[in-house]
């Protein structure tokens, strides 16, 4: 080894280098210095990259810097030109070459400083400079997962699993989990540290916990702290959320400062990293003091200074998490850990905000997942609620959606006390909505825009609002406006918008939501204005009176059951069992059984939801020992289903689709009686339905249009020049 003349800045100590590094900077030198001599007009452009590098390295010589480890030896001699970026003061600055593959970045850190001097030429320039090598056990990386098993991690038997040499969790729907589960590490307590963890995952989301705690008094294998989230839209993938409370800390795009009082400053924004997260990527996650920095393949999403007294934490587990909510599945391989030196939390620097803007008032912890800023109005307090150009018709973009989409968002409330949640729907042409797994409203017409008071299906921490919407032709859009109010008397309002994700029906694929339409716009309008809506008749919410129902003498009116359109949406159809109980379908849901009490008691109707495997029906009809469903709404098979009990259960367990035929929405497949024999069934269907195979009809064939001027539009779906509504007799089986 060969000792440099010049000290190291940092210990005071001779530096050293292997000889063939040492002779490459010599020649790195004298090139410089013979291009600085040229006076051709190509030396003078050199000369102007170069005088950038130096005017820059006079300002930030004691503070790291970032250069390609391909070009580490040769830059100075290839004279490449060079590009200074800042994040802020306070912040790592970054001095990198505009080269073919920029996002091979190793630190380097510089021992001394740039000399500059005059116009043509540098007679002095030393410096040593500290390299890291790639990933490897000799840089103090270890492996946390062997490959093989789940050794020295603790979690839900029935959801973690090794395959493949992959840690794969997986969730089965909404029902499945009452609270987000983890895979717990349980090596030790993690404070100063780089984790390199490469991850895929399809349906809902995922993350990365660190820094976390155990919350045992929610359920085992619940956590909550920091977490890389792991997340579909890119403005929240590799963001930090911090799980249990918080909320959104800092989102993929941003380099954030959070004060003593938990105020968050904008220091830095620039184009979140953008990956499909149902391939492999490459997580990062560097903590080391109140510094947290997360990277996708090796790309910056996120930089944070925590000095908030609430919000920091530096120290804890680590963990991966199953998120509660629609089916997923996420796949974890080579967890690599390396423990970093004792970092010091410095004292707070007011100059670290000089320059920054609020992210949010101090108050509001929000986890806007899908928001494009973190100042968006999406996510963040605001006045009281007003109609607004920001709200949009949402739809699915996949080639399957021109039917029925689904549509979803995910939002956070951290510690916020909610004292009401009001939730405003429209969808062309019809929806059923879900918050957390619960149906909460049914909208059946979207010139009839339903309301609901949703407060009881919220919960702390992370929500999910979800759609499933359909379309019977034409136009489509889905438009939805939460407005919670909180106990501070401040109002959040959550809306449709590009943040959105969106799928096709029966699929998990989710993507972001395509934006069909902005409120106020035609054809919709000002949907929401009352004085705008269609009049309407009463619903669920304002039933007749019985003794406003005109009946023959002798008879008297009972209300049995009020319908609620949170838990039981809307019923559509009625019929009567063998044993004189009804059963009635949810149009957007599924099945329902009334046991009226004995006539004159007094007493409420007992209402149970059947399990049969079976919703969106139109028509019932109890006969012949089995319930006939006329099945109308996606995703189901469209069709004559027949259910039955085989087991003696009062369960419909068995389920048969006597007949498909085409049909969906208001004008689709509808209602089903007995005929006049008791032998036979007859059912009809409305002009949005395509006619099945006929073994027989007592009309006409070809069918006539008989117009006099020639069709101008095929108006729903399946029209065609037959006329399209139809009534037919059915056998029973």
């Amino acid at each position: 080894m060969i000792k440099s003349s010049r000290p190291d800045a940092a210990t005071g100590k001779p530096t050293t280098k292997s000889p063939s590094l040492v002779q490459q900077d010599h020649a790195a030198l004298s090139t410089l210095k013979q291009t600085r001599g040229n006076k051709s007009s190509n030396a003078s452009a050199n000369d102007q990259h170069i005088n950038s590098i130096f005017r820059w390295e006079g300002m930030i010589h004691s503070r790291p810097l970032i250069r390609p480890l391909n070009d580490l030896r040769s830059s100075l001699s290839k004279t490449y030109p060079f590009t200074v970026h800042s994040a802020h003061p306070g912040f790592s600055d970054c001095l990198c070459t505009r080269m073919p593959n920029p996002t091979q970045f190793l630190p380097v850190y510089c021992a001394n400083a740039w000399r500059l001097f005059s116009r043509t030429i540098m007679k002095r320039l030393l410096f040593s400079l500290l390299a890291f090598s790639t990933l490897s056990a000799q840089d103090g990386f270890k492996p946390l997962f062997n490959g093989k098993d789940l050794t020295g991690w603790n979690g839900n038997p029935e959801l973690w699993k090794v395959e493949n040499g992959e840690i794969v969790g997986t969730t089965t729907g909404p029902e499945q989990l009452k609270y987000n589960q983890f895979l717990i590490w349980r090596g030790g307590v993690l404070k100063n540290f780089e984790l390199r963890v490469k991850v895929k995952q399809k349906g809902n989301n995922t993350g990365i916990q660190y820094r976390s705690r155990e919350f045992p008094e929610t359920g085992k294998w619940s956590v909550g702290g920091y977490q890389c989230d792991i997340h579909s839209a890119a403005p929240n993938n590799a963001m930090v959320y911090r799980e249990k409370w918080g909320g959104i800390l800092v989102q993929n795009g941003q380099s954030v400062v959070i004060d003593p009082e938990g105020k968050k400053w904008l220091v830095a924004e620039r184009e979140p990293v953008s990956v499909d997260i149902e391939e492999w990527h490459e997580y990062t996650v560097i903590a080391q003091g109140n510094h947290l920095v997360h990277k996708i393949d090796g790309q910056r999403t996120i930089d944070l200074l925590d000095f908030g007294a609430k919000t920091q934490l530096l120290e804890g587990l680590l963990a991966f998490q199953l998120h509660r909510g629609p089916a997923m599945v996420v796949q974890i391989k080579d967890v690599m850990l390396k423990e970093l030196p004792e970092a010091p939390v410095p004292a707070f620097d007011k100059n670290l905000i000089a320059n920054a803007k609020p992210v949010e008032k101090p108050d509001a912890k929000s986890k806007g997942k899908g928001k494009a800023k973190a100042n968006s109005k999406t996510e963040a307090a605001a006045a009281p609620i007003k109609a607004s150009s920001e709200w949009k018709w949402l739809w699915s973009d996949s080639p399957d959606a021109k039917s029925a989409a689904r549509l979803k968002k995910e939002f956070g409330l951290g510690e916020a006390t909610v004292k009401e949640a009001m939730l405003r729907v429209s969808c062309d042409n019809g929806a059923a909505v879900f918050l957390n797994g619960e149906r909460v409203l049914t909208n059946p017409d979207w010139q009839r825009p339903t309301q609901a008071n949703v407060t009881k299906a919220l919960r702390s921490g992370k929500n999910e609002l979800r759609a499933e919407a359909t379309n019977k032709g034409s136009a489509a859009g889905f438009l939805a406006v939460l407005t919670l109010k909180l106990a501070d008397g401040s109002e959040r309002v959550i809306f449709t918008d590009a943040s959105w994700s969106a799928a096709a029906p029966g699929t998990e694929e989710w993507k972001t939501a395509k934006v069909v339409n902005t409120y106020s716009n035609k054809p919709y309008g000002e949907i929401f204005d009352r004085s705008r809506q269609k009049e309407t008749k009463p619903t669920s919410d304002e039933v007749i009176a019985p003794k406003d129902i005109k009946t023959l003498p002798g008879f008297k009116v009972e209300m049995l059951h009020k319908v609620s359109k949170e838990s039981e949406g809307s019923w559509v159809g009625l019929t009567v069992d063998d044993r004189g109980r009804l059963l009635a379908t949810d149009q957007y849901g599924g099945l329902f059984r009334v046991t009226p009490p004995p006539v004159g008691s007094g007493d409420k109707a007992q209402v149970e939801k059947l399990s049969a495997e079976i919703n969106g029906a139109h028509g019932l009809l109890y006969a012949f020992d089995s319930l006939y469903a006329l099945v109308n709404e996606k995703p189901n098979v469209a069709g004559l289903y027949r259910l039955r009990d085989t087991k003696g259960t009062g369960q419909f367990d068995e389920k048969t689709l006597l007949r498909e035929i085409k049909g969906q929405g208001e004008h689709g497949n509808h209602s089903i009686t007995l005929s006049p024999d008791g032998k036979s069934l007859y059912i009809a269907c409305g002009n949005g339905t395509a006619q099945p195979p006929i073994e027989h009809t007592r009309g006409s064939r070809p069918f006539a249009d008989d117009q006099v001027v020639p069709r101008t539009s095929k108006g729903a779906e399946f029209s065609d020049t037959e006329p399209q509504a139809f009534t037919c007799k059915v056998s029973p089986d």
